[in-house]
């Protein structure tokens, strides 16, 4: 009893020596480990705050990043059925290539009508222009034979008018000769019959001249008949032209049945199926182009004093967190982005919140394997301007 009071009234005892000595080995492994871990936490917290000063002073650091392109939208530009389309949603196109077919049958028997009006016209015209040449050169023809007898007539009142001129002279000489008897009644006689008939004659090559002249100008007026079958082929040729422009209309109505590209991309989106019903105006499919990509980034007003247009950009996409990319800055907005949109803030009520604005900016970045894809979400870290004696110690 004496010996169970005095454990009870002094200090515990721990037990056997194997078993203090045990305890003790525990407790020098917790403070160690103790120690390690407040060790690696405070180096943890060491590297994340010089990474924090370092992002704070030599990057400005943004996640409202994505990628962006320009979307190309496809619309139709007929009302019809879709009969066919021959691409679907990631599929590469190339420019020219056709995308959709709506329903052309209607459109295309137009066109077969109108062809046969052209052919209708072209073959009128033709006819009325080989009126036109025959015509003109009958026309032409007849006179320059008109034109040639009277010449003749001319020339024949002529010969008339000499022998008419040389017998009276003839006569006149022979009457002379005859009154101092050197010359015969019977030759005078001669001489004043065919005298008396070269004036006859010389009468009728006068008529002859006249009518030949009448027909000339006969023929000459036939020319009118010309204007009359010139103003019907110009009036066939007008037409044949209206006819003409409406065919290359409708040849161009029935090539935009089939929708084509105007550019290289790949299908993005694609809103019609076969067998739908499209309205002009509709929208059909969204084009992209996949290397023309860059980052468009909302960067607090504050920190826009720091960056400048061409400055270095270390880029970290979402998707792939093992991959690091890099763009420069091409453009710095000159509004910022609040300005743009639909329903203004308006401080009516007098309470006013003062916000941070952002600042729209684009990065420029080349495409990798088409990794980057519109939308995705990415982190930038741009190189800033760092002009405080700090800054240029991190640098």
């Amino acid at each position: 009893m004496s010996e169970v009071s005095q454990r009870h009234e002094g200090e515990p005892d721990n037990g056997p020596p194997s078993i203090r000595e045990a305890r003790d080995d525990n407790h020098k492994v917790f403070r160690a480990a103790r120690s390690i871990l407040l060790v690696v936490l405070i180096c943890v917290m060491g590297f994340w705050l010089i990474d924090w000063i370092k992002s704070s002073f030599l990057y400005v650091h943004e996640t409202d990043s994505r990628v962006m392109t320009d979307l190309i939208t496809v619309s139709s530009e007929v009302d019809g059925r879709i009969t066919h389309r021959l691409v679907s949603e990631g599929d590469t196109v190339s420019t020219g290539d056709t995308l959709i077919r709506v329903d052309s049958h209607l459109v295309k028997l137009k066109l077969q009508q109108i062809k046969a009006e052209r052919a209708t016209q072209a073959a009128e015209l033709a006819r009325v222009s080989a009126e036109y040449n025959m015509i003109r050169d009958r026309i032409e023809t007849r006179i320059i034979s008109e034109k040639a007898n009277l010449d003749q007539a001319r020339a024949n009142q002529q010969i008339f008018i000499h022998e008419v001129d040389f017998l009276a002279k003839e006569l006149k000489r022979v009457s002379e000769l005859l009154k101092t008897g050197a010359a015969a009644r019977s030759r005078v006689d001669r001489i004043k019959a065919n005298f008396l008939k070269a004036q006859q004659q010389l009468i009728v090559a006068k008529t002859s001249v006249s009518a030949k002249e009448a027909l000339v100008k006969e023929a000459m007026a036939d020319r009118a008949l010309l204007p009359v079958k010139k103003a019907e082929k110009e009036t066939l040729t007008a037409r044949l032209v209206e006819v003409e422009t409406k065919l290359r209309a409708q040849v161009e109505r029935v090539r935009r049945f089939d929708i084509v590209t105007s550019t290289a991309g790949i299908v993005s989106r694609t809103h019609v199926n076969e067998g739908e019903f499209v309205s002009k105006g509709q929208r059909l499919l969204v084009l992209h182009d996949p290397e023309n990509i860059w980052i468009e980034t909302n960067i607090r007003e504050t920190e826009i004093e720091r960056l400048t247009v061409g400055q270095d950009v270390k880029i970290e996409v979402d998707a792939y967190p093992d991959e690091e990319f890099h763009g420069k800055i091409s453009r710095i907005g000159n509004a910022v982005t609040s300005q743009f949109g639909l329903l203004p803030n308006l401080n009516e009520a007098g309470n006013f919140t003062k916000v941070t604005q952002r600042i729209r900016v684009r990065i420029d970045t080349s495409q990798r394997s088409d990794m980057l894809r519109p939308g995705m979400m990415v982190e930038v870290f741009i190189q800033a301007n760092n002009g405080s004696i700090f800054g240029r110690w991190l640098q």
